[in-house]
């Protein structure tokens, strides 16, 4: 997992971005399974107003498959 964060314009423009790779696997034989992924997120926080904050984000949620999932798949 990392994650960053930049002040575009202090105290009113802060963009933030993350990734995650996940691996999971099971090698026993014969069924063997792996599974990879990368997933990510990315955000903008904007203050126009000291009592206004408009916020934006981007992202794809994900939940890593457990051995069930990996043996109900085979």
């Amino acid at each position: 997992f990392l994650q960053d964060s930049i002040d575009i314009l202090p105290k009113r423009l802060r963009a933030v971005v993350a990734g995650r790779f996940t691996r999971i696997g099971y090698d026993a034989a014969p069924f063997a399974q792996n599974f990879n992924d990368l997933t990510g997120q990315a955000s903008l926080s904007w203050n126009p107003k000291e009592w206004l904050g408009v916020h934006v984000l981007v992202g794809r949620g994900f939940r890593a498959p457990n051995l069930n999932d990996l043996g109900a798949l085979g």
